[in-house]
């Protein structure tokens, strides 16, 4: 949350996975686009699309097993151009 985001998107793992071991933006196309992220406690990644262009992303969660989930996310900075 929020979606459609401007700079930063917050995505709540909720025990979808466990110990995370990466996150990867990705862009409509499936390419791989740099995004920062951290967490903010236990439950929460920050992730934050300063740096991309407006569009549909999806982030990519992957745990240590190599388990992952996806989020779709409608965002990017308006200033930016990127792609």
């Amino acid at each position: 949350f929020p979606n459609p985001a401007t700079r930063y998107v917050v995505v709540q793992r909720g025990g979808l996975v466990q110990q995370t071991s990466s996150v990867v933006f990705l862009d409509i196309t499936g390419k791989m686009v740099p995004g920062n992220w951290r967490f903010s406690d236990d439950d929460k990644i920050v992730c934050d699309l300063g740096g991309l262009s407006p569009g549909t992303y999806f982030i990519r969660i992957m745990d240590i097993t190599g388990q992952h989930v996806v989020h779709s996310v409608d965002g990017g900075d308006a200033e930016s151009d990127n792609r």
